[in-house]
């Protein structure tokens, strides 16, 4: 069963690097990490998807389809990461830890029908 839960910032930080770049020194050097590292986020990558996520092209690795829906996920999230901070009135108005409703929380992400959340 693959763990996609298991995924790490990291390994996709990887992934977007060296798509960017082209190649696994390149990326390894924005990352402040040596190759061999960054070669080892990768593989992990591969392993929780089960499937191969880069191939090489003409101008060095590219991703493959699983690996572009990774890179999606990945921009998304970063996205998320990096934007402003919330409105300052929604975040006076929250409850305590955060959080409004009473202390309630709500489910966001939901697994589809016959698939396990983990």
């Amino acid at each position: 069963m693959r763990r996609l839960n298991a995924i790490t910032f990291k390994q996709l930080r990887a992934l977007s690097q060296v798509c960017e770049t082209g190649t696994i020194s390149a990326a390894a050097e924005m990352l402040s990490l040596t190759p061999p590292a960054v070669h080892s986020q990768l593989k992990a990558l591969e392993e929780i998807v089960g499937c191969q996520i880069l191939k090489r092209g003409a101008e060095g690795f590219e991703p493959t389809p699983e690996g572009e829906a990774l890179l999606g996920a990945w921009r998304i999230s970063h996205s998320v990461l990096e934007s402003d901070p919330p409105d300052r009135d929604i975040v006076q108005g929250a409850g305590r830890n955060g959080c409004s409703g009473g202390g309630q929380h709500r489910q966001v992400f939901r697994p589809q029908a016959g698939r396990s959340a983990a």
